[in-house]
């Protein structure tokens, strides 16, 4: 049996609002070949990426695809001998196939979904379930036996074991003002496997997204980089392009190169935003090729058959996380994890256009290889007469080591809280976002990271001793707590990377800096 812990819907995950697609090599593509995915992928990572992980990984491409077609995903195209493959930025190659147009995340996930539901109990979902902890044995220390959760509606905790468990949290963008990531996004996992003592690597290389739709003060959503792939050039307020005028690949340069591009045009004209022309693309119909993006638009009053789409960068995807093998292991036995919550090695300092969905389906191949591996030697042992070390035997609640807990969930007590506590620690959250978006964003300074440290640091004093003066537990205030760790462990790996890589761009001009609050 196997348990799916979710805060909201089973269908509320970052992957669901992957636009842009999934990257690989496939048969019928004879252009293309996996020494160039490779060289794309190095030369994004600006160094940064494990050389064994992104051979590993992108080999297996063709075969998370097949998967993904078994599994009922129907990628745009005639079929699989002649798929519309697109091309993104920094790639050398047209290799990301679609689905749905620009919904390639959502229809992998429906597909991935009715499959699970076609199961029945085997699969069962704990909806508005929120991971308190991760629990880890008294006997083996780092070894991960299963979670603490709380049922997000009655407060109800419940201590569920496991041979295994996967990670499958998602990312951190949440923790920015401005983001194009869904409100669940807030970095739990990383929180999560940190307690447990896992590794993390790679935090400060977080990927601001070019293009997010603008809209009164903030972004709305992502604006997929797959339109500029098609021929949309990126405008400022006067109409002129100006993309090519810092790069020579202009709107298809590596994203952060396009991020900074539109973040000192921004600058430079004292605006809030650019702006995206698809206007002369009328020849793709873009209301087909992209529906999403166009009737997003549409609701908020842009028609882009007929008007510049207002942009500007959001923080988007992050390439560090839980420290993982390409098996998807990490260096707590029991404990594996997938998708954005982990680091592989594949993206470096700075990921490659549409290969995180393709790395998501290639680790998650090798945890439920693994899992099942285990879960077949531990069924052998179990049947072995006079052995007494199959999981069935050895976990039990005497086996947690509660004191790897954090204090404020050692009550084990649940919380209802008054509406004047949940505005607080808003507030507190609110004030976290901004301080996150102006100091750890597109452009730091060292001085801006060592003050964003310290004041993180002093809210975690802050915000413990208050949560402790509560006496017990509540969904809520774990969120808070996780979140200012998170926070803290990426200004902290931020700070140890001294000079610029990637995603990573540091700058002294103290006008960046206050600029980053009005974008």
């Amino acid at each position: 049996p196997v348990a799916v812990v979710t805060k909201t819907r089973l269908s509320e995950n970052n992957s669901r609002y992957a636009q842009g697609g999934i990257a690989a090599v496939v048969p019928s593509n004879t252009e293309d070949s996996i020494a160039a995915h490779v060289a794309d992928t190095l030369s994004a990572g600006a160094g940064r990426c494990k050389p064994d992980s992104v051979e590993t990984i992108l080999r297996e491409g063709a075969m998370a695809i097949d998967d993904l077609l078994k599994a009922g995903v129907i990628f745009d195209g005639s079929d699989m001998t002649h798929p519309h493959l697109a091309k993104e930025a920094a790639h050398s190659h047209h290799r990301i196939l679609h689905a749905g147009g620009d919904a390639t995340g959502q229809t992998i996930e429906q597909a991935l979904i009715s499959r699970a539901e076609a199961l029945g109990d085997a699969i069962v979902a704990m909806e508005f379930t929120a991971v308190q902890a991760l629990l880890t044995s008294l006997r083996s220390p780092s070894s991960c036996i299963g979670a603490l959760v709380q049922d997000m509606r009655t407060g109800e905790l419940k201590t569920i074991l496991a041979p295994a468990t996967v990670l499958a949290s998602g990312g951190i963008g949440r923790l920015f003002a401005q983001t194009t990531n869904p409100t669940i996004a807030t970095g739990d996992g990383l929180a999560l496997a940190y307690q447990a003592g896992a590794s993390l690597s790679d935090l400060a290389f977080i990927q601001f997204h070019p293009t997010a739709f603008y809209h009164q003060g903030r972004v709305r959503f992502l604006v997929s980089e797959a339109l500029r792939g098609e021929g949309a050039t990126l405008i400022n307020a006067l109409g002129e392009p100006f993309a090519k005028r810092g790069h020579p690949d202009g709107e298809l340069a590596p994203r952060d190169i396009v991020t900074r591009l539109i973040f000192k045009e921004m600058q430079a004209s004292e605006q809030s935003h650019v702006f995206l022309d698809a206007r002369h693309l009328q020849g793709l119909p873009v209301n087909e090729r992209f529906p999403t993006i166009t009737a997003a638009c549409r609701r908020l009053g842009v028609d882009p058959i007929t008007m510049p789409i207002p942009v500007a960068p959001a923080a988007h995807y992050a390439m560090g996380g839980v420290t993982v093998t390409p098996d998807a292991t990490t260096n707590i036995s029991g404990l594996w994890a997938v998708g954005e919550v982990a680091c592989s090695g594949l993206h470096g300092a700075n990921r490659l256009a549409s290969n995180s969905l393709l790395e998501c389906v290639v680790l998650a191949r090798h945890a439920a290889s693994g899992i099942a591996q285990l879960l077949q030697r531990d069924s052998h042992a179990l049947n072995c007469q006079g052995q007494d070390n199959a999981f069935a035997h050895r976990i039990s609640l005497e086996d947690i080591d509660w004191r790897m807990l954090p204090d404020y969930l050692k009550c084990q007590t649940p919380l209802i809280l008054a509406a004047g506590i949940r505005s607080e620690i808003n507030q507190r959250l609110h004030r976290l976002y901004q301080l996150m978006w102006q100091e750890v964003g597109i452009v730091r300074s060292p001085k801006g990271l060592q003050r964003a440290l310290s004041t993180i640091e002093n809210w975690q004093q802050d915000c413990t001793d208050w949560v402790l003066s509560f006496g017990g537990i509540h969904h809520r205030f774990t969120a808070l707590m996780q979140q200012l760790e998170v926070c803290r462990l990426i200004t902290q790996q931020a700070i140890e990377e001294p000079v610029s890589v990637g995603a990573h761009y540091l700058e002294e001009s103290p006008l960046s800096v206050s600029l980053l609050a009005c974008v």
